[in-house]
């Protein structure tokens, strides 16, 4: 039997209006980053902070604030950047939570 494969879910914040980004929030209340979109290349782009394997991660689940999932292939864009979606718009202060899949 398989074992499943580790997920590591992040909430956002986004109580803080006044910054253009929106901090990510383990279940245990560290912050590891901040989700932003990029409107040059039309992506979600999730900046790292924390203490998150990059090259581990493969895939995000995007939970919205309206009940929608999203899923996308995460890839690693640039020191401590992961794109989250690409060509969906999907605003940081939307996003409810957002779980990533890691390798095994």
């Amino acid at each position: 039997m398989k074992e499943p494969t580790p997920q590591y879910a992040l909430a956002a914040d986004t109580d803080f209006h006044q910054r253009a980004e929106t901090a990510l929030r383990t279940s245990d209340d560290q912050e590891v980053g901040t989700l932003e979109f990029d409107y040059t290349d039309s992506t979600l782009v999730f900046h790292v902070t924390g203490d998150i394997p990059l090259r581990e991660v493969q895939e995000a689940e995007i939970r919205t604030r309206d009940g929608r999932t999203l899923t996308g292939k995460v890839s690693v864009q640039g020191k401590n950047c992961l794109v989250l979606l690409k060509k969906q718009k999907v605003f940081p202060k939307d996003v409810s939570q957002i779980t990533l899949t890691m390798a095994e």
